[in-house]
């Protein structure tokens, strides 16, 4: 399956959502805009990307 969203301006609660509890291996999300992360290299953000990875 193929999902789609807007720019995220940063909010990672978009990705807490109950439909995106429903991607599954093989699935794609696209993210239309700059997904809107500082990317400092952090711990914390490094936890969040591996968490979107997953």
């Amino acid at each position: 399956m193929i999902y789609v969203t807007g720019d995220t301006h940063g909010d990672i609660s978009r990705f807490k959502e109950p439909g995106m509890k429903k991607l599954r291996s093989g699935d794609t999300l696209i993210i239309c805009g700059d997904f809107g992360f500082f990317w400092d290299g952090s711990r914390k953000e490094q936890s969040i990307i591996k968490k979107l990875a997953s």
